[in-house]
């Protein structure tokens, strides 16, 4: 009997004994879950268990890959994505995404409202220069002019400006006054008629431009717009740069065939043919009667030099012979002219040469 109840006594003792092991076991694994349960599924503005704010806990699954995080959420929340997914229980009312100009919750795709609203500040358009080049009829000899014209407006255009070009039998005073309006920089390839001259007309039809009288088709209907209607119809940008090109007088210089002028008639012709250009609104007025004006546009797209400085760029310039005078018609204007020898007066500019590229520009 004794051996009986010395038997029960020990199975009694082994039961209590599973019966703790597994009890605490229970207790370990009841504590080790809780905190797994709430890393997995805390969200700013819920509760730690995964719930919403203040609503009862409810059981969360395990977590799975950060591969599988919705990419949107992953934008929202980029903590998220390194170690789990929200639980179904996770995303709440008190979790709204502010609007964003990368994404929506609907497509990822921003509306045009949502660009406006939360875009940067667009960096400005560099500005591109205004340059007309115009070629005025002169008989057989247009189709030469047109051909420089063209090697002018594709070399501007080829730094970037905004070109237009008006070429002899289409080159009427309507369209060019419509084109030079705000213009940056003129090239003008033509006929010229300057004072003084033989040519009766003064100021209306000296110091201008040849164009055609019409767009008839013809590279002869020849009439002059004088710096008149230059300087009272013309309104160019400011700092605007004038070229004249081919020209007989802007220069200084004698029509071909009669001979050369003295200086003081080479000097008032550069004066009077500036006039009406600077009062326009050009700071500078450059003229070169026999010789490429394209060093004048490099100079002026490429680099900050003063108008002055630009005009003995010229790989023609000599200095042998340099005149220098201030204007006896537009106060401030100063002029200078490089004849290649005496009384050859081909090269000049006028206006207010210390004047800069960069400030042209």
């Amino acid at each position: 009997m004794r051996v009986l109840d010395q038997g029960v006594q020990r199975a009694s003792s082994a039961k209590f004994r599973v019966t703790a092991l597994i009890a605490f076991l229970a207790l370990i694994l009841s504590v080790v879950a809780v905190p797994a349960v709430a890393a997995a599924d805390t969200l700013p503005g819920s509760d730690p268990l995964g719930g919403i704010a203040g609503a009862t806990p409810s059981p969360s699954p395990s977590p799975e890959p950060s591969a599988s995080l919705d990419p949107f959420l992953a934008e929202l929340f980029p903590s998220l994505g390194a170690t789990s997914t929200p639980s179904a229980s996770a995303p709440s009312a008190s979790v709204a995404p502010t609007a964003s100009a990368t994404s929506t919750p609907d497509t990822g795709t921003p509306t045009p409202s949502e660009v406006a609203a939360t875009a940067s500040p667009v960096a400005a358009v560099p500005h591109r220069p205004k340059v007309v080049v115009i070629v005025g009829p002169v008989g057989s000899s247009t189709a030469a002019y047109v051909s420089d014209g063209r090697h002018l407006a594709s070399l501007a255009k080829s730094y970037g400006a905004d070109v237009t070009e008006l070429y002899s039998p289409n080159a009427t005073w309507t369209r060019v006054k419509s084109a030079l309006a705000g213009a940056n920089l003129v090239i003008y390839l033509g006929h010229g008629n300057g004072t003084p001259s033989p040519y009766a007309g003064g100021e209306d039809s000296h110091n201008g431009m040849g164009l055609n009288a019409s767009a008839s088709g013809s590279n002869s209907n020849l009439r002059y717009y004088g710096e008149t209607y230059i300087a009272r119809y013309i309104h160019l940008a400011p700092n605007a740069v004038v070229i004249l090109n081919h020209l007989c007088y802007a220069s200084g210089n004698n029509e071909w065939g009669r001979g050369n002028p003295t200086r003081s008639v080479a000097i008032r012709r550069v004066d009077n043919y500036g006039e009406g250009f600077l009062k326009a609104g050009a700071a500078a007025v450059f003229a070169e009667g026999i010789t490429d004006p394209g060093y004048i546009v490099t100079r002026l797209f490429k680099t900050s030099a003063s108008m002055g400085d630009i005009f003995w760029a010229s790989s023609r310039a000599t200095h042998r012979y340099a005149i220098s005078f201030s204007s006896n018609q537009v106060s401030g204007a100063t002029a200078l002219m490089d004849p290649y020898a005496p009384s050859r007066y081909y090269r000049s500019v006028i206006g207010r040469l210390s004047v800069t590229a960069a400030d042209w520009r």
